[in-house]
């Protein structure tokens, strides 16, 4: 593919400064440097002072620093893992090179061929293919595939449209799917762009949101590789209860060993004053009963109070917060909902990402109702980013949104300035390892 980048009046036409509004050029930065470290005749300081992608580009494939093929992927993995929205799936089939194939063949055949210039077809082979220095999506509202590959391990697709959004601006809508071939765990990275458009050529499919993007895409990689995914309708409630249960953990980190030692002084006091509360209810009307599941629901409810004062007058975020992360706490909930079966919808949130949710009151006062539910639909959890930006403070971190619908499971990634595939792959890798 070597030959596709042609010289223009003495310069590279290398046309992916395009996805510009793609790209995160300060891990792009980062990532070429990392990647010829070892080369004597890059020049660091040389590369760091050009001012645009088209002058970095140039000066990379010019001084034949890196192949096109290796600066396409580099690009690939850029776009990836700055897209802000993330939908985890999982395809039930064997994935045969045979059938990814076809799959390839069937999409270069409905769109590829029809919207990419004849003079690169000789590209678009079915064993796939990675055009982005050729590839852009020149009409308005038609999608672009100038990914298709795949390898022993994973299959890439990336797609691409181009529209109007809502400001007026022409903008793209990119989605990267990523098909482990072993286990089937399927990720959508689709960017966070708001707007809405009419896939031209594709029945007029109608997207509204980075969501309605992924469905459509989910849909059309079933069909054209004829895979099935696992119904979300029968795993939606396990996965719940198990982010649930990390969730719990994560604040354990926080809060557990405060919470035994106090526990361990109130329980017996707390005890006694049930009992002797529910002796003198019961004196004055003999219906009232004491049993174990009363006590320990009101119980709880008292502990939560006390352990509240405790946490949030007692202690400093930032000294449970590093307690914690020498523990093993990788993040920490700020904002969490879920559908109680006494209360139709709890909620509670901290103050900003720097506060634990455990240093809300709010949170000790739905405490009980959380553990009873037993199970999340949404929260936020912030996830300590000091390993992946060096720059960063001890103690920062970026947060997630977490999503888990009857339909899809989705994570969005609310940190603008600090995403990168290290982090990313974390975040994904553990959630994954928590609902598996």
């Amino acid at each position: 593919m070597e030959n596709v980048v042609k010289k223009n009046e003495n310069k590279i036409d290398y046309r992916a400064s395009k996805y510009r509004s793609l790209i995160n050029e300060i891990e792009f930065d980062i990532d070429v440097k990392e990647a010829l470290k070892g080369q004597s005749s890059f020049e660091c300081n040389v590369f760091s002072e050009l001012s645009t992608l088209s002058l970095k580009f140039d000066y990379i494939l010019s001084g034949n620093y890196m192949s096109l093929a290796s600066l396409n992927d580099v690009l690939l993995n850029n776009i990836q893992y700055n897209c802000s929205h993330i939908y985890f799936e999982k395809i039930t089939d064997n994935i045969e090179s045979d059938n990814i194939e076809k799959g390839f063949q069937n999409i270069t055949e409905r769109f590829s061929v029809k919207n990419i210039p004849n003079d690169y077809h000789e590209f678009l082979v079915n064993t796939g293919y990675n055009i982005l220095d050729r590839v852009t999506p020149s009409r308005i509202n038609e999608i672009y595939f100038p990914v298709l590959k795949y390898d022993d391990l994973n299959i890439m697709i990336m797609s691409v449209v181009s529209f109007i959004d809502s400001n007026g601006i022409t903008s793209n809508r990119a989605c990267i799917v990523k098909i482990n071939r072993e286990n089937g765990n399927t990720d959508f990275h689709v960017n966070g762009k708001s707007g809405n458009f009419n896939i031209g050529n594709s029945n007029r499919a109608k997207i509204t949101s980075p969501l309605s993007f992924f469905k459509y895409m989910r849909n059309l990689i079933g069909s054209s590789f004829s895979f099935t995914y696992y119904p979300k309708i029968s795993t939606y409630k396990m996965e719940r209860e198990k982010m649930f249960l990390f969730c719990n953990k994560m604040n354990q980190y926080l809060i557990g060993e405060q919470s035994m030692l106090l526990n361990a002084e109130l329980s017996p006091v707390i005890i006694r004053q049930i009992r002797k509360i529910f002796k003198n209810m019961n004196e004055m009307n003999n219906n009232i009963k004491l049993d174990n599941e009363t006590r320990d629901k009101i119980e709880s409810k008292i502990f939560s109070t006390y352990l509240g004062e405790y946490i949030t007058r007692g202690f400093s975020d930032g000294e449970l917060k590093e307690a914690a992360k020498q523990k093993g706490c990788v993040c920490y909930p700020t904002k969490i909902s879920f559908k109680g079966h006494e209360l139709s919808r709890g909620k509670a949130s901290a103050r900003s990402k720097e506060f634990p949710l455990s240093f809300e009151s709010v949170f000790y006062s739905l405490n009980t109702d959380i553990e009873i539910a037993g199970e999340l639909d949404e929260f936020t959890l912030a996830w300590f980013d000091k390993s992946f930006f060096y720059e960063n403070k001890d103690l920062s971190v970026s947060q997630t949104t977490i999503k888990i619908k009857k339909d899809y499971f989705s994570i969005v990634l609310l940190n603008t300035v600090h995403r990168n595939r290290k982090l990313v792959e974390f975040i994904e890798q553990t959630v994954r390892t928590a609902i598996s």
